[in-house]
């Protein structure tokens, strides 16, 4: 409801009148800017306002204080059981007199009953007839309480008092004391018909409608309300005496509109060739096409034909409203757009109710919202057809409408359109600022509905457009943890709190508050300053770069922004590399689309020892001004006779003894003084080697052998003294131990082996490496101990998956019941490994893989702020657990608040807030084989 409604509901309850048209504006005014909520408003008319004391004074017995409410109210008396129970709570204390009647208005809405359907019609239209009351600009009190009196739960009672205010004068000097005492007296014989004569209602309210449609700006208000006045009063005790109504509302409104004597012949005149005049005598015009043929009737008088192909230029319409049926309306808004003519005049186009949006060339689908409802018709809709137009356009049809703020509040303040005061609005922008949604209320009697707000914290957390499943945008930023952690529980549900953040500094500002509750947001700030936080650190928000634009990087730190920001590709981001050559090599190896489509210019930090096909890899990305030395076997130097890329001519042979012993023709020569060869060999060849040659040990030689070999010879002086070592073998597929895994990632060839291995092991042989010791290794999977595990996940640029076997090894569980294990001190043991943005799943993320063994229990019911086993699916493109009466997947649930329900998995963020569990979309569970 709008916030007009609900304080007509107060006047009601509290009064027994409408609400006039001042007093409405200052607490509607109070509550949209959150000075006061619609509880502290009842406690003020309770306890300041004179004329409460006036209905309701001290002297009051609580029994004639509650028969007073219900009579204002429910318009009866209380029923027994309804009043015990409100006097117990009244003479008890747990209700005060004001709380009383805002539970009474709550209670009459939440009641299904036949009599609490009826209660919550006639609260509904006397709110309905209160706001159009205030309105029309009207202040008398006495008239006030007068209009509800001819208000019941019957519709045609509501149809009818609105149809009586619509034909009070806007005009405040055209609201004349006759006037209104005429109306004054109509309402009487409305409220005697609603007591004595309830069947001639209906007819009353087709009168009053045929009246309002009928009436134009020349007819006479004081004869017409004179007219009006005598047939309900007729109606009262002569039930023939609103026979035929329309026909009788014809008579009365031509009866009140001035003419020459006689009513005057209709007439739609041709003024200019292809343009034609609809006459303004005899009331509105009904329009209906048949064939080619236009038919225009009005309300009283001979219809007129029109051969529709005359119309080539424009219709004009003065004074009256045009009324076409929906073939008509088709008919006409086929020529605006496909004949070119021109709708025009002071008068008013009523769109038909089968047709509220259509426009030949101009349909558009109805929109299908996030609240998953259907609206009729959208803004972008009516706007084109208005602009088409040049005549105002009654869109009263409309039930409900849906656009962003921007549109709504354009269309509204368009002088161009009418009918749109009673529509239900939905706002489709994210985020409305709260003045804005004030405003957009103010224009319709209809339900608001929006996704979310935007305001500071203070002025969110005091509206009333802040309330369940609404996401809200905070403009600044909270000091303690206090203010938004109420905030959170306003708002409930699903809904969200979102921080638009211009820096990193403000990004450690929130958590380091430490907020239970969650939040999310955009990050906008340099490359320098994101790379100083990890990439779970920003897992709650949307990341960009200032400008888009990074700068320089090197190949980790690249790898480091790509797995925050949130764009969908490396193009919407500019950057340049500046790295070893090494890493530059590596990260070619494993995505050359970085260096074919993304990155800018690509320069060589420091010096480097290349072989002949690293270099002609790093001409393609790079010039080659850098120092680098060739480092090649015989084969590769010999098939390049004009030593091309060999820098500044230096280089080195680095083979075998056997082949440089063929080629020098002596043991002695390769060790002797030439630092132009260099021994690239096993270790089994090194080792004899050295048994032969006792110098060998201060000579430059690497080992050249495979994983094996090169991992039993670790403790030999071989391998100590060695100036490094290359891996030999394919290792595709193969799973290396951590040790192997290792030794891989520090040979001097180790990008020629990206994404060809995994690795697996525990969790205690991974604890103490170094960051990203397996960025080459395609996945790692460490296995839990019963020991103290830790664990960064910065280990690799690949996949981490974390395998469970046993409860025992989540070392904070103990069990505190049959099959439920539940964590002593709500965390698994510190495991860190968070990755990448929840907004892009296909980044590099964590699997957990939960052990079968691991199925202890099949309970939803897990303990406030703990985690349990339980049995059911986690489905990661909408963060939703689902608990599974039969089957065998086990997942680590939490339940974040008092209920029963499992709200989230949270194996996925061991060590971390459990709050965020279901927002994390880039990590994936699995059950293990």
């Amino acid at each position: 409801m709008s916030v007009q409604s609900d304080l007509a509901e107060l006047y009601t309850a509290f009064y027994n009148r409408a609400p006039d048209a001042d007093g409405l504006a200052y607490w509607a005014s109070e509550l949209n800017s959150g000075n006061m909520t619609l509880e502290s408003i009842a406690r003020n008319w309770e306890d300041a306002q004179p004329e409460t004391q006036e209905k309701y004074p001290d002297s009051l017995s609580t029994e004639d204080f509650i028969e007073a409410v219900y009579g204002n109210v429910f318009s009866r008396s209380s029923d027994a059981e309804g009043a015990a129970y409100w006097k117990a709570g009244l003479e008890d204390g747990s209700l005060s007199r004001d709380s009383f009647i805002a539970a009474v208005l709550n209670g009459a809405k939440a009641n299904t009953s036949t009599q609490g359907l009826a209660d919550a019609t006639l609260v509904n239209n006397k709110a309905q007839v209160g706001v159009a009351f205030a309105e029309k600009g009207l202040n008398d009190t006495a008239l006030a309480a007068k209009v509800l009196t001819s208000v019941s739960a019957n519709t045609d009672t509501l149809n009818a008092t609105l149809d009586l205010i619509k034909l009070i004068p806007a005009s405040t000097a055209a609201q004349t004391p006759a006037l209104l005492t005429l109306v004054s007296s109509t309402l009487d014989n409305v409220a005697a018909l609603v007591k004595g004569a309830p069947d001639e209602l209906s007819d009353l309210a087709t009168y009053l409608n045929a009246v309002v449609t009928g009436t134009g700006s020349t007819t006479n208000l004081t004869t017409l309300f004179t007219s009006i006045n005598t047939k309900a009063g007729a109606a009262l005790t002569n039930p023939n005496a609103l026979d035929n109504p329309a026909a009788q509302a014809g008579s009365d409104v031509v009866t009140a509109t001035p003419t020459t004597g006689e009513v005057a012949v209709f007439a739609v005149t041709q003024t200019a060739p292809g343009l034609f005049t609809v006459g303004s005598q005899n009331g509105n015009v009904s329009l209906y096409v048949d064939g080619d043929v236009f038919t225009f009737k009005p309300a009283n008088g001979t219809a007129v034909d029109v051969d529709s192909s005359l119309i080539t230029n424009g219709l004009v319409v003065n004074s009256v409203s045009l009324m076409p049926s929906s073939d008509a309306f088709s008919y006409l808004m086929a020529g605006v757009v496909i004949g070119g003519i021109k709708i025009s005049g002071s008068g008013t186009l009523v769109v038909p109710q089968a047709n509220p949006s259509t426009l030949i060339e101009f349909r558009v689908a109805d929109i299908s919202l996030s609240l998953k409802q259907q609206y009729e018709t959208g803004v972008e809709q009516i706007t084109p057809v208005l602009d088409l137009l040049d005549i105002r356009v009654d869109y009263g049809v409309v039930e409900s409408l849906g656009g962003n703020a921007t549109q709504i509040v354009d269309l509204y303040a368009r002088n161009d359109v009418i009918g749109l005061g009673k529509v239900d609005l939905f706002v489709t922008d994210e985020y409305v600022p709260l003045a804005t949604l004030v405003t957009i209320d103010t224009k319709t009697t209809g339900t608001l509905q929006y996704q979310g707000v935007t305001g500071t914290l203070s002025q969110l957390k005091a509206s009333i457009y802040v309330k369940a499943d609404i996401n809200v945008l905070v403009t600044d930023r909270p000091t303690t943890s206090t203010a938004l952690e109420a905030l959170a529980a306003k708002i409930g549900g699903e809904a969200l709190i979102a921080f638009n953040l211009t820096s990193v500094a403000q990004l450690k500002e929130l958590s380091d508050l430490k907020l239970t509750t969650y939040w999310t947001g955009t990050l906008v700030d340099t490359a320098t300053n994101l790379l100083t936080v990890s990439q779970g650190d920003t897992r709650n928000v949307d990341v960009t770069l200032t400008n888009n634009d990074a700068g320089t990087l090197t190949v980790q730190q690249r790898s480091d922004l790509a797995k925050m920001l949130a764009y969908v590709d490396d193009s919407d981001w500019k950057f340049n590399l500046k790295d070893t050559a090494e890493h530059l090599l590596a990260s070619h190896a494993a995505d050359p689309d970085i260096f074919n489509f993304y990155v800018g210019t690509v320069t060589v930090d420091g010096s480097a020892e290349l072989s002949l096909a690293e270099v002609a890899t790093l001409k393609s990305l790079t010039a080659l001004d850098f120092e680098y030395t060739v480092v090649d076997t015989l084969a590769d130097l010999t098939a390049n006779p004009q030593q091309e890329n060999l820098g500044a001519g230096d280089y080195v042979v680095a083979d075998t003894v056997a082949n440089l012993e063929a080629v020098l023709n002596a043991n002695s020569v390769i060790l002797g003084d030439s630092a132009s060869y260099r021994v690239a060999d096993t270790v089994a060849n090194v080792q004899q080697l050295q048994n032969n040659v006792s110098d060998l040990n201060s000579k430059d030689y690497i080992l050249v052998d495979t994983v094996s070999n090169l991992l039993a010879s670790q403790s030999s002086l071989a391998y100590t003294n060695a100036d490094g070592y290359k891996i030999s073998g394919d290792l595709t597929s193969s799973n290396l131990s951590i040790q192997e895994a290792v030794l891989v990632a520090n040979a001097l060839n180790s990008n020629d082996y990206i994404n060809k291995y995994s690795v697996s092991g525990s969790l205690t042989e991974a604890r103490d490496l170094d960051n990203y010791t397996f960025k080459y290794a395609s996945s790692v999977t460490l296995t839990a101990t019963a020991d103290e595990d830790t664990f960064s996940g910065n280990l690799t640029d690949g996949h981490v998956n974390i395998v469970y076997t046993s409860a025992a090894q989540a070392d904070q569980f103990a069990q505190t019941g049959a099959g439920i294990y539940q964590a002593v001190n709500g965390s698994f043991d510190s495991f860190s490994f968070l990755y990448g943005s929840p907004s892009i799943p296909d980044r590099d993320h964590v699997e957990v893989l939960v052990g079968t063994t691991l199925t202890k229990s099949s309970t939803d019911a897990v303990a406030d702020n703990t985690y349990a086993f339980v049995k059911g699916s986690y489905n990661a493109l909408d963060g939703k657990f689902t608990q599974a009466t039969n089957g065998t997947d086990t997942l680590v649930a939490w339940d974040s608040d008092t209920s029963n329900g499992v709200d989230a998995v949270a194996i996925v963020l061991v060590g971390q807030s459990p709050n965020n569990a279901s927002e994390i979309v880039n990590f994936s569970l699995k059950l293990a084989p």
